[in-house]
């Protein structure tokens, strides 16, 4: 049995980043998360170990019940809450400076 060594996959929703700026937003699900969120869930995770930690919490939940549904279903929710073109319908001139970043 190995010791020592303990993997934890965090998977974060969308956070409050320069990458995510301008970007659409989700409807019904407006909440981003900070930079702070996922570093707490990563402390909290040291702490008490689990295999994955979904920040937010709830965003867990929605994964699980994805897996129950078809994907023809789940195709339709993300078309219906805007998922497909969130990152396609940005604002103009939001995220300049990070695309420009980029290019350096």
């Amino acid at each position: 049995h190995g010791r020592g060594v303990r993997f934890t996959l965090v998977m974060p929703g969308l956070v409050d980043t320069r990458l995510t700026a301008g970007s659409g937003r989700l409807r019904f699900v407006n909440r981003r998360v900070s930079p702070d969120d996922v570093a707490a869930a990563i402390v909290a995770a040291v702490h008490r170990p689990r295999r994955r930690v979904y920040v937010p919490a709830g965003l867990g939940v929605a994964v699980r019940l994805r897996r129950l549904v078809p994907q023809s279903f789940s195709d339709t929710a993300a078309g219906l809450i805007g998922a497909r073109t969130m990152f396609i319908d940005v604002e103009p001139g939001v995220r300049d400076d990070y695309e420009s970043h980029l290019r350096r």
